[in-house]
């Protein structure tokens, strides 16, 4: 956690609160977050956060008793850049007040949310986790989105990973155009008996990967456990 006793004499060049640069991938969306508290009762704290010089968002520490967190987020996408320069500054300027302080700074790559199908052309997906077998996933292609550019060793469904055939050091996965779209999705095929059962109580299971460029992906899909429990 920092804490800032901030003043309304520094130079205007030299406000920022904290600064860092990080590598992104072009054309990706990310996510900027903290939290802000304000430690005054009087003039809470103005932030203004921007990216690559750009600001993006100005956010007001809350007001009155102080030890009261507000979390602070804003999406930025990459465009062009393969850097973000990231910076936080104090634009309340105050004698009297402005102090504050800050907590939990994160910036990552936003989730892309798509579409799977669990064991295609069945329905419903009936999952027997007594079973020894496997279990098909395919992971779908769509508008903007190559599934053949996911990590089949990245994969991971209810807990259990990708199977490996045989000896060898090769994931039983393949590509195949599995809803007949013209699009080739990615098939993986995953043990059931490394299933973690808890995270199937609701219903669905959720699937969970990165692609070869560091995209992480989530999709989900409905089951059904048999027999019964």
């Amino acid at each position: 956690m920092l804490i800032f006793n901030a003043d309304a004499l520094t130079p205007l060049p030299d406000t920022r609160v904290w600064a860092q640069t990080v590598s992104v991938i072009p054309g990706r969306d990310y996510v900027f977050g903290y939290w802000l508290s304000n430690c005054y009762p009087y003039a809470p704290a103005q932030l203004q956060c921007s990216i690559n010089g750009t600001a993006i968002g100005t956010a007001s520490a809350p007001s009155g008793e102080s030890g009261v967190w507000h979390e602070v987020s804003y999406s930025w996408n990459s465009g062009d850049s393969v850097t973000a320069a990231i910076s936080l500054r104090d634009v309340r300027r105050a004698w009297d007040g402005d102090d504050f302080a800050v907590d939990d700074l994160s910036f990552s790559a936003l989730t892309l949310v798509v579409d799977i199908d669990i064991k295609p052309g069945s329905y419903p997906n009936a999952v027997n986790l007594g079973s020894h077998g496997v279990i098909p996933v395919a992971i779908l292609s769509g508008d903007g989105f190559d599934a053949t550019m996911v990590d089949p060793g990245s994969v991971v469904l209810a807990g259990a990973g990708v199977e490996i055939r045989g000896k060898s050091d090769k994931y039983m996965a393949h590509e195949e155009d599995v809803n007949n779209d013209d699009l080739v999705d990615l098939v993986v095929q995953v043990a059931t008996e490394n299933l973690d059962p808890e995270m199937l109580q609701s219903g669905y299971a959720v699937v969970t990967g990165n692609t070869y460029d560091g995209q992480s992906i989530k999709g989900s899909d409905e089951i059904t456990i048999v027999p019964q429990q």
